[in-house]
């Protein structure tokens, strides 16, 4: 399932994820259960403990799940990056190969 833009909650379960775009900073959030997260090109799994959050760049897409039964997240695809966040995803764009 894809998340649309604005801040959302979605209810989770070991056989469904969520995959954040690329492009589109974000802050997630473990309002019930723990949640897995996994950046594409990123070897490391980022766990996130309930109450805990984490801010997506947008540099890259990510996947959201849960190992637990079930699990609640809210996304916040609005939120604003800081200065060193958007750097960072600004130069993560500009490396990529130029299409067409």
């Amino acid at each position: 399932m894809n998340i649309p833009f604005g801040a959302s909650t979605a209810s989770l379960d070991r056989l469904h994820a969520l995959r954040l775009p690329s492009h589109t900073p974000a802050r997630v959030r473990a309002l019930r259960g723990s949640l897995w997260i996994t950046l594409d090109g990123d070897p490391r799994d980022i766990d996130l403990p309930e109450g805990q959050s984490f801010d997506f760049d947008g540099s890259r897409a990510a996947v959201i799940g849960t190992l637990d039964r079930e699990a609640r997240a809210q996304i916040c695809a609005e939120v604003q990056p800081s200065l060193w966040l958007r750097l960072r995803a600004m130069l993560a764009r500009a490396a990529e190969p130029a299409l067409g």
